[in-house]
């Protein structure tokens, strides 16, 4: 199995940097935010910096802590692409994050197991996703990690280490806590309450750091925290989100984390036979509930977002389950076998939750599936070795099956990044017009180092909860304050194409060709309609600067540079 191990690690790692590496130093922004992040480690050192008053121009919202955009400011200044600095932090994060995970399991399951593990991490979706780019997620995960592994040992010094390194995960980003909470609680088991002054010490200094920039921001860093927190949950979308790709990228994974809650013939157990009984049980509960997803998955005959929902009870069975197993873990396990194992589940299968918010992605899914590889990779060390092995085939089966899916996803294929270099036709434009310029698409403006003076995303959200009401933004449209303004919308299918005997038309690369329907705004990011008015009523299309831009065969961006009408 070492072999094996070696194996599957070298070829997820080496895909990883593969993939990654072509792409730290593309100069497009890949996703939604980098250019946000961008924008705000520019202002670390400009006007009007971190934290800018809320409801006033520019309408920014900053919503996490200072580290990450102080340290991506700094890294940038050695890198030719204006997103390479951060990518390459948050590259380096993640293989980092992957090396803690091989060693924190390595400790009580060998280094076979760990290798597992550390390759199943980096073979999953939302690391291969997002385990690259100028977002602060990667950074934050990888300081979680390096302090679940000082929390391990006994000395002192190392100790402080990891508390130090939990302190600046929570302010790269501060829902961070999952892994946080697990370590001490893993180690308030261990050795009783006399454990409970390193979590309350870090708790005293966090806060205390917190009244500082609370202070030294006149409260502005408050009110950015909470007021990003505030944003609307769509449950529909966040099951999506969470569950579509449930099969088959993460089915393996969850049939592991059964075999190992499921309790073994551990000295001092009651009644193993009944409990292991029970515990079969319920995973063949919880994996009924996901017969959908695999029906679905061979034959896509099924709602998706029913087929999402009853992989979402499955996952509802998953956390009973685990709640049970924390209760229930016995002298010989406690604190670090099955009773922990369901407190990781229950905190991983908590977190997930945050993916329901508006504008979340499967960067929320970072410590989730962390949680429950240490699942998984521990039981490897624990339980009877027919279990363990088993366990190990799942994992290289999560390995192999998320190698060989990686390379259909589409988003960084050559022709997708030809077609997003294309954007520097809408930069180019915007060199003739003077500052203040207004964008819906904040690279337009911050790979060139120029100021934002609106955050799409989170302006739309505010607006939406209420708390801004656009007003002034309005006053300043019909003033034409803004000496252009881009524009964004979107425009997807609306069927496909069927000739004269009514059969749908295939092209030659084997897909369906799509028809469209009208070009819509984008009801997450794009602004409310009644500034969307104001703009129409005071600015006019500048004549050739409209770039489409096709993100699939089925779905396209458009953009547009917009200057005031004359008067």
């Amino acid at each position: 199995m070492f072999l094996v191990a070696v194996l599957l690690a070298s070829l997820a790692a080496s895909q990883f940097l593969m993939r990654s590496w072509t792409l730290v130093g593309f100069p497009q922004e890949i996703r939604y935010g980098e250019a946000v992040v961008l924008d705000q480690a520019r202002r670390v050192m400009a006007e009007p910096g971190l934290y800018p008053e809320i409801g006033k121009e520019p309408w920014l919202l900053d919503q996490y802590a200072p580290f990450y955009p102080f340290l991506a400011h700094i890294v940038g200044k050695f890198s030719s692409s204006p997103y390479g600095g951060g990518r390459a932090i948050s590259m380096l994060a993640t293989l980092l994050s992957a090396v803690m995970l091989t060693l924190i399991v390595r400790r009580s399951s060998g280094i076979a197991a760990g290798l597992l593990c550390g390759a199943a991490m980096l073979t999953m979706m939302e690391f291969l996703r997002f385990g690259f780019l100028m977002r602060v997620d990667p950074l934050a995960l990888s300081l979680a990690m390096i302090g679940v592994w000082c929390n391990l040992h006994q000395k002192t010094s190392v100790r402080i280490f990891g508390a130090a390194a939990f302190f600046f995960a929570v302010y790269t980003r501060q829902t961070t806590v999952a892994l946080l909470l697990v370590s001490y609680i893993q180690m308030w088991r261990q050795e009783g309450r006399v454990a409970l002054r390193w979590p309350l010490s870090l708790l005293a200094v966090g806060l205390l750091f917190y009244g500082f920039l609370v202070l030294v921001t006149d409260g502005a860093f408050h009110h950015h925290a909470v007021m990003s927190n505030l944003f609307h949950f769509e449950w529909a979308e966040g099951l999506k989100k969470a569950f579509s790709s449930f099969m088959p990228w993460r089915a393996p994974l969850f049939i592991g984390i059964f075999l190992a809650l499921i309790p073994g013939p551990e000295p001092g157990a009651i009644r193993p036979r009944r409990a292991r009984t029970a515990g079969f049980l319920v995973m063949g509960l919880a994996l009924g509930c996901c017969v959908q997803a695999l029906i679905q998955f061979v034959v896509p005959i099924s709602d998706p977002a029913v087929v999402n929902k009853w992989i979402c009870y499955g996952h509802v069975v998953l956390f009973g389950y685990a709640t049970w197993t924390i209760f229930r873990g016995t002298s010989a396990t406690r604190g670090d076998g099955i009773g922990i194992d369901g407190v990781r589940i229950v905190m991983a299968l908590a977190s997930m939750i945050l993916i329901g918010r508006i504008g979340s992605d499967l960067n929320y899914l970072f410590e989730a599936g962390i949680l429950m590889l240490l699942v998984c990779g521990g039981a490897i060390g624990r339980v009877a070795p027919p279990r363990a092995l088993i366990i190990s085939l799942l994992l290289a089966i999560q390995v192999l099956g998320g190698f060989y899916l990686s390379g259909l996803q589409l988003e960084f294929q050559p022709e997708r990044l030809l077609e997003m270099k294309e954007r520097h036709r809408i930069i180019d434009h915007l060199e003739v017009y003077p500052d203040p310029v207004l964008s819906e698409e904040p690279w337009a403006l911050a790979q060139t180092g120029r100021p934002l003076m609106l955050g799409p995303y989170t302006a739309r959200q505010m607006y939406d909860i209420g708390l801004w009401d656009g007003k002034d933004l309005i006053a300043a449209l019909d003033a034409q304050r803004y000496s252009a303004i881009v524009r964004a919308k979107q425009r997807s299918y609306a069927g496909l194409e069927h000739d004269v005997n009514g059969n749908v038309i295939i092209a030659a690369d084997g897909l369906p060709i799509p028809y469209f329907g009208p070009w819509t705004f984008n009801s997450v990011r794009s602004l409310p309609l009644e500034i969307q008015q104001a703009i129409e009523g005071n600015y006019q299309q500048a004549p050739g600067t409209t770039m489409i831009e096709r993100v699939t065969k089925y779905y396209l961006e458009g953009r547009e540079i917009w200057v005031p009408i004359p008067r």
